[in-house]
């Protein structure tokens, strides 16, 4: 089936009965509109007949009377045409005092009336009216009467032998019509949709091979048959004017002829739909291409003689070029008060407005890269060293200060990386290697305790061992601390923030020190608001920063003395503030003391390692808290503030 309507006879076929089914539509299309406007579905044939009838005969009565007056010679209409041999009309024309004027009456017919008209004469202006309206009225104005009447045998084939007969044939079709046009448009779209399908097909293969119509420019086509067509139709007028019959057949087949060559314009683009050949087979794509190959050339040329001047304006120092640019419009300005002086005031000041539009435009540009420069070296300051410096649209220095701005945030972030990466090492070996000393660890003290627990005579023996247990103990604190630090230093630690009263845990710590303040000589003084007071906290980790701070205060105080414990509030925080005197002369700063195995006692003749206050800290830290610390004198005071909920 296929190759069957790809043939060559079968496509001539379906273009001539796709042509005809379309011809066949239209012209039903228009006449169930014209039926449906002289209200042939509505009144009867009778009816309408009488109706189209009346409307023939009131302008044959014009013709009659101008005629039979002489006053013209009416639409190319002569007085023998009204005769009783060349009409069915029969007519009798009267004036006011009811005198015979003119009657086509031959000699045995009979008077029988059927339509009477009457006629007002404007001599002077030589021309006649039809009067219509209440009859006595009308008939004191009426200068001329005119009855008329068809004659019931017709000897003759005129115009009302036509209307009688064609609209007996259109009220047989009527009902007939849609039917017609709806089969016809049916039609037109299946061999329309055939003509597409096998456009640029051939039987014997399925490769796609368009006509000869396929050179030819769409856009070309297009425009000779838009122009075309119309002009063919005015010269057919102008050509046969005053000829009804000619005009209407060459319009026709003018017509025929615009929709074959429609459908063969149709046909084409479907090809070149399929081909995918419809833009570039245009006269516009081509002149496209030329003028994109023009351009092409001269902006090769253009942009190697820009890019030279470019290379030796930046050859100059930036303070030559500002010179050279300030000189520049110095020059320019001079240029547009003399021709401003000549007399050329719209030349002038069109010039002047150029050059200051430029102008604003290089300092708001200049503005926005500085201000641009500007953020990126305050962000550089912040330390945001993920914030990039945009160059893309900078030129000049601007750039290449831009580019450094962003070499320098690189840089750093490789720096930052490097010591990050180093700590992570450095955490890794310190908890691989604490792993590794815990296990004899834990076997040295196992045994040392198992020792000391032996009956012995030999007093020596059991102070050994006590010692041995003791700083095998403290051994193994230091192993802990330094696990803890590092993991907190890398924030590896896990910590859980839930909701709790910090009046309770200031509470248990004082219950916890009480007993080891006392022994140690000292009088804890606990301070704290009345109300509950909530922060988010982990109750585990707080519980190790006031540990160490309360260890450090039991062994650094000075006997005798009194250590502070308390809880301030200041509406959006909380403050947990221990202070206490030291025994020991503080000679290393409030931050030299949070550093890793830094000590107040720098003779070192108590116990402990230097990492308290530095693992209070980095707790302090992770649970969104800060520690502050402050000397003044002996006086020592840790502060750590927490955000209240």
């Amino acid at each position: 089936m296929k190759s069957f309507l790809r043939r060559l006879p079968v496509k001539i076929l379906c273009f001539i009965l796709c042509i005809a089914s379309l011809l066949t539509c239209a012209a039903g299309a228009f006449g169930a509109t014209a039926f449906a406007v002289l209200e042939f579905y509505v009144h009867s044939e009778e009816y309408t007949v009488e109706r189209i009838t009346n409307t023939q005969l009131r302008g044959d009565a014009y013709d009659i009377v101008n005629l039979v007056l002489n006053r013209s010679v009416y639409h190319g209409i002569y007085s023998d045409d009204y005769s009783a041999e060349n009409t069915n009309i029969r007519f009798k024309l009267t004036d006011k005092n009811g005198a015979l004027v003119k009657s086509n009456l031959a000699s045995g017919e009979k008077e029988q009336w059927e339509y009477t008209y009457l006629f007002e004469d404007f001599t002077e202006y030589g021309w006649l009216t039809m009067l219509e309206g209440d009859a006595a009225l009308v008939e004191e104005q009426a200068d001329y009467i005119l009855q008329l009447y068809l004659v019931d045998e017709p000897q003759y084939v005129d115009i009302y032998a036509f209307i009688e007969d064609g609209i007996s044939l259109a009220y047989s079709l009527r009902f007939w019509v849609f039917p017609i046009t709806l089969v016809s448009f049916l039609a037109f779209v299946v061999f329309f949709c055939i003509l597409m399908c096998t456009s640029a097909r051939r039987a014997d293969s399925d490769e796609l091979r368009p006509g000869h119509l396929h050179r030819v420019p769409f856009d070309l086509m297009l425009v000779l048959f838009i122009f075309g067509v119309p002009l063919a139709i005015a010269g057919i007028f102008d050509l046969f004017a005053g000829e009804d019959i000619l005009t209407a057949v060459s319009v026709g087949a003018i017509a025929i002829i615009a929709l074959s060559l429609l459908l063969g314009i149709c046909m084409s683009f479907a090809a070149r739909i399929k081909t995918k050949t419809l833009f570039s087979n245009t006269v516009v794509w081509r002149v496209i291409k030329l003028c994109i190959r023009i351009i092409k050339f001269l902006w090769k040329y253009i942009k190697k003689a820009f890019y030279a001047l470019k290379e030796l304006f930046l050859g100059i120092p930036l303070i030559w070029r500002t010179i050279i640019m300030v000189s520049t419009y110095v020059v320019l300005d001079f240029i547009i008060l003399l021709i401003a002086m000549e007399g050329a005031e719209p030349i002038a000041l069109l010039f002047w407005l150029f050059l200051i539009g430029h102008l604003a435009f290089f300092a708001l540009y200049s503005a926005l890269f500085m201000r641009k420069l500007q953020a990126g070296g305050n962000a550089l300051a912040k330390g945001d060293l993920a914030y990039k410096t945009d160059t893309k649209l900078m030129f000049w220095d601007f750039k290449k200060h831009g580019e450094n701005l962003n070499s320098i945030a690189d840089g750093m972030v490789i720096a930052v990386e490097e010591r990050l990466q180093s700590e992570r090492m450095k955490a890794e070996l310190i908890t691989n290697v604490s792993h590794d000393i815990k296990t004899p660890l834990t076997s040295i003290i196992n045994y040392a305790g198992l020792i000391s627990g032996e009956e012995c005579d030999c007093e020596k023996h059991k102070e050994y061992s006590e010692v041995l247990v003791r700083k095998s103990e403290h051994l193994k604190r230091l192993l802990e601390d330094l696990v803890e630090i590092s993991k907190a230093t890398t924030g590896t630690l896990d910590v859980a923030l839930l909701p709790c009263d910090a009046n309770v845990l200031l509470t248990q710590a004082a219950g916890e020190f009480e007993q080891k303040c006392e022994s140690a000589g000292l009088e804890l003084i606990v301070n704290r608001p009345e109300q509950s007071v909530r922060i988010n906290a982990d109750s585990r980790r707080i519980w190790r920063v006031f540990e160490n701070l309360m260890n450090n205060a039991c062994k650094y105080s000075l006997g005798g003395s009194r250590v502070y414990l308390s809880l301030e509030t200041d509406g959006t925080s909380a403050s947990f503030v221990f202070r206490n005197t030291s025994k020991n002369v503080i000679t290393v700063s409030p931050e030299e003391l949070t550093e890793r195995f830094v000590r107040g006692d720098q003779s070192r003749t108590s116990e402990g390692n230097g990492l308290g206050l530095s693992i209070a800290k980095s707790l302090t830290e992770l649970q969104n808290g800060t520690m502050n610390i402050s000397v003044d004198g002996d006086l020592f005071k840790v502060t750590l503030k927490f955000p209240l909920i």
